[in-house]
């Protein structure tokens, strides 16, 4: 971003005012990404406050699929985000569920390519375990995205699709689960995320 900043000035110096208006452009993109990035890593960071005595609270996964989905949905009119099945009440985890099931729903609605975006979550308790499928309409997630998501790298993430992706792996670890990736035969990506949660009493 300094080096666009640099030209921006050297264009108005030399009195080349549409080459500085393209670049001070490009600076504005480049500051729009940045915070974006900022927002979301913040809050991932946010939710995974404790009580205040140092033990994580733990909330719903239906609740936070839910908001995830709903916000989607705000952010998104366009969009077709269904929810198939949510997990019993009593199924709960760490709040870090919601920004990552919302990271994964917008990626999904973004990439979509469609007009008319379609996201379908289904969620449930199996093997102890809370498993989320998120599926998609879009043209299927490409292998350069999927090697480096498989290489577990947060350079090769970070290159190969920006930082969302690595936001969601880092989330996942930091609830204990695993995040697959794979493209669906019919078309779109499917999603499957294996999270450690309880069932509360």
């Amino acid at each position: 971003p300094r080096g666009y900043a640099n030209l921006v000035l050297d264009d108005i110096d030399g009195g080349e005012f549409d080459d500085a208006r393209d670049h001070a452009k490009t600076l504005q993109d480049h500051a729009k990404t940045l915070v974006n990035i900022s927002q979301k890593a913040r809050k991932l960071g946010v939710t995974r406050g404790s009580d205040g005595n140092g033990d994580v609270q733990l909330h719903p996964a239906a609740v936070q699929i839910r908001a995830a989905a709903d916000a989607v949905r705000t952010d998104f009119a366009c969009a077709n985000v269904r929810l198939v099945e949510l997990p019993d009440r009593d199924v709960v985890c760490a709040p870090t569920l919601e920004p990552i099931v919302r990271e994964l729903v917008e990626n999904g609605v973004q990439h979509s390519g469609s007009s008319t975006p379609v996201v379908s979550v289904t969620a449930g308790w199996e093997d102890d375990e809370l498993v989320i499928r998120i599926e998609d309409n879009g043209p299927g997630i490409n292998a350069s995205e999927l090697a480096a998501i498989d290489a577990h790298g947060e350079t090769q993430l970070r290159h190969a699709s920006g930082l969302g992706l690595w936001l969601v792996k880092w989330g996942v670890d930091q609830l204990g689960g695993t995040v697959v990736f794979h493209r669906r035969e019919e078309g779109g990506t499917e999603v499957v995320l294996r999270i450690q949660a309880v069932r509360s009493e």
